[in-house]
């Protein structure tokens, strides 16, 4: 009577396990694929970032051979301003910069986001090996 009962209990035991495992499983898949969508997007913002870098590069490159004292136009939302070629070309210069800055930013991100999903692929590994030794 005992036996059976303890046999009862082991098999409810395996049941509770393979759930918590299925679960384990299933959350570490969610928790990869959330993350390569984040490096997806984080990639997109680093390319329109470098073509707004390039835009900014290319404009001042053409203002740079414009005489100092010639007033340019810049775009600020639905109208343009009339500014000095120096304060136009500081904001270009400025833009670069703080483009560089972000996608620097996006990098760090991104690799911190590449080791965590190396680290989940290897627990999806050692649970996948675990389940195949039992």
């Amino acid at each position: 009577m005992a036996d059976e009962e303890l046999r009862k209990v082991s098999r409810m035991l395996n049941i509770d396990c393979e759930r918590v495992s299925v679960q384990a499983f299933s959350e570490l898949q969610v928790k990869i694929m959330e993350t390569n969508q984040k490096m997806r997007l984080a990639e997109s913002q680093i390319q329109a970032l470098k073509m707004n870098i390039a835009h900014a590069q290319l404009t001042e490159k053409e203002i740079s051979s414009l005489p100092e004292e010639t007033n340019t136009y810049i775009s600020v939302g639905r109208i343009f301003l009339l500014q000095p070629r120096s304060d136009v070309k500081t904001l270009l210069l400025q833009k670069q910069t703080e483009g560089k800055e972000k996608i620097s930013g996006i990098e760090t991100n991104m690799q911190y986001w590449e080791k965590s999903v190396k680290e989940t692929e290897a627990n999806l590994r050692d649970m996948v090996s675990h389940r195949r030794d039992k």
